[in-house]
Parts: C-alpha cells; structure tokens; sequence
C-alpha cells in the first residue's frame, strides 16, 4: 500500500514539475546569495542555471529513487560529497535543498493526511542518506 501511496505522490508532484522545479529554484537561490553573506563569501556556489539543473536532477532522481530504487540518490550524495565540496557545497547546502524542495511540495498541493505522512517518510529518508554521504549524525525525529 504504501508503495502505491510513495507512486502515487511522485505522479502528483512530477505533474506539477515545471512549477515546483521554478519555485525551488527561486527559493534555493535566494537562500545560497543569503548563505553566502552570512558566510562572508562574494560569490555564490552556484549560478542560477546551475540551480534550475540541479532541482531537475534531483526530482527526477527522487522520482526515479522512490519508484524504482532508493540508491539513486545515495549514489547521487555520496558523489556530490565527493566533487561539488570542491566548490563549497556543503551538507548545510544539501539540507536547505531539501527543506525547500519539500517545503514547497507541500505548498504546491493538498495532500491528504495519508499522502502527508508518506511525503514526510520520502523527505525523511533523503534527509538520512544525504546525512549518511556527508558523515553527519542522525538528529531527525519521525
């Protein structure tokens, strides 16, 4: 059932890809110039084109890591912990990722109280394997 749920969620959001993948992209580049300032940086990790690929990345791994297999994304973590730390992105990048990306899912459509708890295990479980790439420790509650 709850396979039917997660596929059912994904259906939902990636119908409304176009939107989320912009008010994500809106959202997230606003947090990394604010990131940036509070971190005394000039530049910014990303441009904004560098963005809008990364949102359309990441949901269509997400899309494809609940459907089909959850090593999508872990394999998607373990590399960006690898390569984009080079240029500064940290697991704090990752984490306001994450929280925008679902944040605005949960804007972006009425979900039922069934559909909300299984969004939230989706959120969660990213959470622990973006955790687990960066060797954070695990401080979520379910």
């Amino acid at each position: 059932m709850l396979e039917d749920t997660n596929e059912f969620i994904m259906d939902r959001i990636n119908a409304l890809r176009e939107e989320l993948i912009n008010r994500v992209a809106d959202a997230y580049m606003l947090q990394l110039q604010t990131m940036a300032s509070e971190q005394g940086h000039s530049e910014l990790v990303m441009t904004y084109q560098e963005v809008v690929n990364t949102v359309q990345r990441i949901h269509d791994n997400l899309r494809a890591a609940v459907t089909l297999d959850w090593g999508l994304i872990q394999a998607d973590y373990a590399w960006a912990a690898r390569v984009l730390s080079r240029r500064g992105v940290t697991w704090e990048h990752q984490r306001v990722f994450i929280d925008i990306y679902f944040d605005e899912v949960r804007q972006i459509h009425t979900w039922s109280p069934g559909e909300y708890e299984a969004l939230e295990q989706i959120a969660q479980h990213m959470y622990r394997l973006g955790m687990e790439a960066y060797g954070q420790e695990a401080v979520l509650t379910e």
